[in-house]
């Protein structure tokens, strides 16, 4: 097996991404202990590590396709992947496992010709503005780079879109995939925003869109690809969105390296996903038990 410290390659957020930047206009103590501190949960939750391992199947799939697949994909196999990031948990790697070659299955003969896959780019925001005056507001950020890691951009019909890869448990009732409708779901993300501003931005041929594409991750197995219906005004203002967010990031630093403690916003402690990862901390009863569970219950990346 690959040793551990010489693997970089892993599926999931950029390095300043729109989580980030979300996390930055949603909530102090979220930016402040995911993004300044590096901290991550040392347990994943099951359904969570499921949707990594199949991405990470994906990933692989994807890029043998390519001519010149991505360095990352020649350094280390998806076997060797799986057992990596998927260590100790054999029965969820056989679930991806299982997933992967029926969805291989559903779509043979696919037309998806990749492009990149889990590609990170890098733009500055002033590059949202080339063509017209930039606000005076948004000067002082304009240097600033942002940057988005996308599961795959691929040519689909003669045109260049951008795919995210969603996994979900479907309808107990139907045993399928939950209904799409108007996808509604994705059509205001600020994810799907910022990484179309940004691959707009990085590559010299035009980008039709956005695309989900479903995988239901236990049998039976369901699979569906979606477009987005993007709304040109939402999409045109979500630059002053990343602007303001970058903005506010930079505020929240300098407070914090100030010596200032973060500010919470409680309104976004539970979502539709569950609970915050950091939700344990900030409804503990005293300071010693949070800073008892930031040691136990938290890894920093990259080390302390």
């Amino acid at each position: 097996m690959t040793n551990k410290k010489e693997i970089e390659f892993s599926t999931g957020a950029s390095s300043r991404g729109s989580h980030q930047l979300g996390a930055a206009l949603s909530c102090e103590i979220l930016w402040a202990l995911r993004y300044h501190q590096r901290l991550r949960p040392v347990a994943s939750k099951p359904w969570q590590l499921l949707g990594t391992l199949v991405h990470t199947c994906l990933a692989h799939y994807f890029a043998s396709l390519m001519d010149e697949p991505p360095q990352w994909s020649l350094d280390e196999t998806m076997e060797e992947n799986l057992e990596r990031e998927g260590e100790g948990n054999p029965e969820m790697i056989r679930q991806a496992k299982d997933c992967f070659e029926a969805f291989k299955m559903r779509y043979a003969g696919d037309s998806w010709i990749p492009l990149y896959v889990e590609n990170e780019f890098k733009a500055s925001i002033g590059s949202f503005f080339k063509h017209e005056e930039m606000p005076e507001w948004i000067e002082p950020v304009k240097d600033e780079v942002v940057t988005c890691k996308v599961d795959l951009v691929c040519e689909w019909g003669g045109r260049v879109w951008v795919v995210d890869h969603k996994t979900s448990s479907g309808n107990s009732r139907t045993g399928r995939l939950n209904s799409w409708g108007s996808g509604s779901e994705y059509t205001m993300s600020p994810q799907v925003f910022q990484n179309l501003w940004i691959i707009r931005s990085c590559i010299d041929r035009p980008v039709a869109g956005f695309a989900i594409q479903r995988l239901k991750r236990s049998t039976p197995y369901d699979f569906d690809r979606q477009t987005l219906q993007l709304s040109p005004i939402a999409y045109d203002k979500a630059r002053y969105m990343i602007a303001d967010a970058t903005l506010r990031e930079r505020d929240i630093k300098k407070r914090i390296e100030a010596g200032e403690k973060p500010r919470p916003n409680y309104n976004q402690c539970y979502s539709r996903w569950g609970p915050c990862d950091f939700f344990s901390v900030c409804s503990a009863d005293t300071a010693r038990i949070q800073s008892s569970l930031l040691d136990t219950e938290y890894v920093q990346l990259g080390g302390k």
